[in-house]
């Protein structure tokens, strides 16, 4: 870790006021805080100098200056708005010459509560799942096609609701090298019928494989909010962490097996939104977002409660409150919450954007970024 001289003039940035920095600070300052809240000391901390510096080179002339570190937290909203704009910078340059689609995967609530517990088991299950149902009728028709899968945690009022958001080119690669082209919705090789039907037999599936291999141990959680907290917030990964609504499950097998029929037999949904060209930029930025909320969707703050926006609408919570449902959103260490796939995977993606303006008689970009 680089710690500067005296001469130097680190950059570093300051907490606003009205930001969730600012209310993070407070909690922490004035409220009992969970063990796994000790990351969010680093949030505060983050481009303060506090977690000292580091040598920034520039590419042009070679100028050093003097960095203060960030805290690359998930939660954090300055480094999350670094991560994005770069994120979206680097997918607009990706973008196709051919219409764009929105998919939303929806999990039932009676699953999204297991998610809450075991992050990691769910979320990549999930990923699986919404992959499988996507690409289940183009492989049967050796059509390769390429798509974003983002994953999304919060509904109203920062409640945990996980979904998957996925954005698609309107294009395949056939197995003969041709283009396979999907103009409008109902030129898609699948329905909202058809993706929710698979979606929820791939899930099930797996999430049956996880409990089998699985050394499943009943971790009941307290009626004191701490343990529970500390529970969810865990990232032990040896065993399924049960909430306390489905802590039957865990050791009777019979159990499990009503749950797994009841899930079989509820509604998963799957839609599709209309096809969009003029507006696909726009929809990267919509699926790119991290952050389950941002410093502009703070309204007002003080020592006891947080006033904040919520899809154009005013809510209120107490800090405490608004910093436990905060938490519940962290993601594990190194999950990857926006995955590609097909012609859009990170290995091939800049030969088969290449090949593909090639055939639609476009210049493929010199170079690219991944």
């Amino acid at each position: 870790m680089y710690t500067p001289v005296i001469d130097d003039i680190p950059e570093t940035i300051t907490i606003e006021t009205g930001s969730i920095n600012e209310i993070i600070e407070i909690y922490l300052e004035e409220y009992p805080s969970y063990h796994c809240f000790n990351k969010l000391n680093n949030v505060v901390k983050c481009g303060t100098g506090k977690l000292g510096y580091h040598i920034d080179v520039c590419d042009n002339c070679a100028e050093t200056r003097a960095m203060a570190n960030p805290c690359d937290n998930s939660l954090c909203p300055c480094c999350q708005k670094r991560i994005t704009e770069n994120w979206i910078r680097n997918r607009n340059s990706d973008l196709l010459p051919v219409p764009y689609f929105h998919f939303i995967f929806n999990l039932p609530s009676e699953i999204s509560t297991l998610a809450m517990y075991n992050k990691r088991i769910v979320f990549d299950i999930l990923f699986n799942a919404v992959a499988a149902a996507i690409n289940k009728i183009p492989n049967q028709d050796n059509i390769e096609i390429g798509f974003i899968l983002s994953l999304h945690t919060s509904g109203g009022n920062l409640w945990f609701h996980p979904h998957i958001h996925v954005c698609m080119p309107g294009i395949g690669i056939l197995k003969d090298g041709k283009l396979k082209k999907y103009s409008c919705k109902e030129a898609l090789p699948f329905t909202e019928e058809i993706l929710s039907q698979e979606f929820r037999r791939s899930f099930i599936e797996q999430l049956k494989k996880v409990y089998d291999n699985k050394n499943v141990e009943l971790q009941e959680s307290d009626e004191n909010n701490e343990n529970e907290i500390e529970t969810i917030c865990s990232e032990d990964e040896s065993q399924i962490k049960w909430p306390p609504e489905l802590k039957a499950l865990a050791t009777d097998r019979s159990e499990f097996d009503r749950w797994i029929e009841k899930l079989e037999n509820m509604e998963w949904r799957a839609r599709i939104g209309d096809e969009t060209q003029t507006d696909a930029k726009e929809l990267i930025r919509y699926i790119g977002r991290r952050t389950v909320i941002t410093d502009n969707e703070i309204v007002e703050v003080d020592s006891e409660r947080v006033i904040f926006l919520d899809k154009g609408k005013e809510r209120e919570l107490t800090i405490q409150e608004f910093v436990r449902r905060l938490v519940i959103h962290a993601m594990p260490k190194g999950l990857h919450r926006i995955r590609n796939y097909g012609f859009l995977g990170n290995n091939v993606k800049e030969k088969k954007i290449s090949y593909i303006l090639g055939k639609l008689g476009k210049t493929a970009p010199k170079k690219r970024r991944k």
